[in-house]
């Protein structure tokens, strides 16, 4: 087996698990923010003693700027997680997925602002038929009384990701184990915070779901993400764009099969317009001189939920 291709299968095998992440949370009989908590940390855990097990040595403290921008960065994915979770709740895996997916679009469009890229024609088009697609999404739900307040989660949780990738790419360069680990600490830390707040903390007597807790916590998060940023490094950009649809629509396979979540053929529709525009977008974008360019470290968390 060819270099590439196993790291394209690994590159897709964490990407079908983490598009499991909604169905596993569906069987955790917690609140939202007590998922997201228990999964930020058993994904710290998780990293930290990767990253220790294979020889590195925390020198993040060094650097400061890379170190206030990795815990942005992580604030911002415990943010991101908190209303991806909500949304999950409130209108349903497939759909929630979908909105959060934008968020790559979401930086392209602020690119031209805090990176100085130009912004391009495929970016436009790319932004437009997500906004398009969105809109199918949820006009059926909020023209039959639905809760539009899901929906909001959704989008919300798009635009903090979105968050995490450019504080990513703001930091400087380092150790992309280092950096997602610092990240994950953060985004339990905020998870925690947001519990203590809302007077939301897990009782630990009484948690009898610990087997898909496990299997989110310390698979799917902190395994995956060591799989993830191993892979996607090492693979060009244009490959990764081409490859990041399957997420959603694992996702949205996932809660079809066991969940019962069904899409009405609006909202269908909608899902292909954003998955179309994302990955027509991205494609086209490292197509464009950067086709072989390798994927950078502190970047390399930028989609995956």
């Amino acid at each position: 087996m060819s270099f590439i291709k196993q790291n394209s299968i690994l590159f897709i095998t964490s990407l079908v698990l983490f598009g499991s992440n909604g169905v596993i949370a569906d069987g955790i009989d917690l609140p939202s923010s007590q998922i997201v908590l228990f999964r930020a940390l058993l994904g710290s855990i998780a990293l930290i003693v990767a990253f220790l097990v294979l020889g590195g040595r925390f020198t993040i403290q060094r650097d400061r700027k890379r170190f206030l921008f990795q815990a942005m960065s992580g604030v911002s994915l415990g943010i991101a997680w908190i209303m991806l979770y909500e949304a999950f709740v409130q209108v349903g895996v497939g759909v929630s997925y979908i909105e959060y997916y934008c968020a790559p679009i979401i930086v392209m469009m602020l690119s031209p602002v805090l990176f100085k890229e130009r912004l391009t024609a495929p970016k436009v088009i790319g932004f437009v038929l997500i906004v398009i697609g969105t809109v199918m999404l949820c006009f059926e739900m909020i023209g039959s009384g639905g809760n539009p307040v899901g929906h909001l989660y959704g989008m919300g949780s798009a635009i903090a990701q979105a968050c995490v990738v450019i504080f990513s790419k703001l930091s400087s360069e380092g150790n992309a184990l280092e950096n997602v680990s610092v990240q994950m600490v953060f985004a339990f830390v905020t998870s925690l915070v947001y519990s203590v707040m809302i007077g939301n903390m897990p009782d630990m007597g009484t948690i009898n779901d610990w087997k898909p807790i496990l299997v989110l916590g310390v698979l799917n998060t902190g395994i995956c993400y060591f799989v993830y940023i191993s892979s996607v490094s090492k693979l060009n950009a244009q490959t990764v764009s081409a490859l990041g649809y399957i997420e959603p629509l694992s996702a949205i396979v996932f809660s079809a099969m066991f969940l019962g979540e069904h899409l009405s053929q609006l909202q269908i529709l909608g899902a292909i317009v954003v998955v179309f525009g994302t990955c027509v977008t991205l494609a086209l974008e490292s197509h464009k001189g950067k086709g072989h360019r390798k994927i950078p470290g502190p970047v390399a968390i930028e989609t995956a939920a």
